[in-house]
């Protein structure tokens, strides 16, 4: 509970930054996040780390991408996980929750589907998570039109 607690602490956060920055690893930060501290609870571990994860993310490109591909890693990696979250569904939830706490913006996600680069993962596992992925990028580019539209 102590970890947690200065996970969320602002102070404890820019320690953290200040290291990554000194160690040159900013755009590493979120994927290790999510290989050190993420389970099968990912929803709720995307609530838990939100505060430290939006820290690394924000205004980092590379830092986003990073937690996409921690992600997609980490659920090809343990089989328990890689069963729960092996479907649209579960990975519609885990992007929309990303996308609705601005932890991943529009254009990274957009990127991030059209390739499928990440040589850690699985070409096969990869291609699926883009696969269940699929909904999710529809339905962000149909709100994103719709708020367009509304605009005008």
């Amino acid at each position: 509970m102590k970890l947690l607690n200065q996970l969320n602490d602002l102070v404890s956060i820019e320690e953290l930054i200040n290291e990554a920055k000194r160690l040159n690893i900013m755009t590493k930060v979120s994927c290790l996040i999510v290989k050190n501290l993420f389970t099968n609870e990912i929803l709720k571990e995307i609530d838990k780390y939100e505060m430290l994860l939006f820290h690394f993310c924000q205004n980092n490109d590379e830092g986003q991408y990073s937690l996409l591909n921690g992600i997609a890693m980490l659920i090809c990696s343990i089989q328990e996980i890689h069963e729960k979250f092996s479907n649209e569904k579960q990975i519609s939830n885990i992007f929309y929750k990303l996308y609705e706490k601005d932890l991943v913006n529009e254009d990274i996600f957009y990127d991030w589907y059209e390739k499928e680069s990440n040589r850690m993962i699985q070409k096969t596992i990869e291609t699926d998570i883009h696969k269940y992925a699929k909904g999710f990028i529809q339905w962000l580019r149909t709100a994103e039109e719709t708020d367009d539209d509304n605009q005008y």
